[in-house]
């Protein structure tokens, strides 16, 4: 299946902010992702961007994008790749690898976003997308069809939302 092909059902299936019932996915769109003004002209570097600002994460890491890693110190000077819990996770895409571990391998917390960039470039990494969506781990899951952004929030009923940004 092509790349058109999988973005014209992604379309067909998503909704905006006005099919969301969760305030905290309602709020996080509103009042972060759809605000002007865009940071970046690529999409994914804009999410993550917004989010950083949006949730003040304070420990970031990102795997497999370098330059990802360096334009985001540049936009946040203040934040660092430490030891301890993380804010916020990047892949650059999903792997199967890392499905089985992302969860108890990295030092998150109940706030963390882990963003998993890619997520419909091919059938195996929409796959490896799908293991994560399914994780009890993961309470929150939103497929913005540029990437994939995952939560961990226990107070929260486990909930997938595709929406289109």
């Amino acid at each position: 299946m092509g790349y058109l092909v999988r973005y014209i059902k992604f379309l067909i299936k998503s909704t905006n902010q006005y099919g969301i019932h969760s305030p905290f996915v309602f709020n996080y769109l509103t009042q972060c992702l759809y605000q002007k003004p865009k940071k970046s002209k690529h999409k994914v570097e804009d999410i993550l961007v917004k989010s950083i600002s949006y949730f003040e994460a304070e420990n970031i890491m990102i795997y497999g994008n370098d330059t990802l890693q360096k334009l985001l110190f540049h936009y946040f000077p203040k934040v660092s790749e430490k030891s301890g819990p993380i804010d916020v996770l990047y892949f650059d895409t999903p792997s199967g690898r890392l499905s089985k571990d992302v969860f108890s391998d990295f030092p998150l917390h109940n706030d963390s976003l882990i963003v998993f960039n890619k997520i419909h470039s091919s059938k195996k990494a929409f796959i490896h997308w799908n293991q994560y969506v399914l994780s009890q781990k993961a309470t929150v899951t939103i497929d913005l069809f540029y990437c994939g952004l995952v939560f961990l929030r226990q107070e929260q009923v486990k909930q997938h939302f595709i929406i289109r940004i």
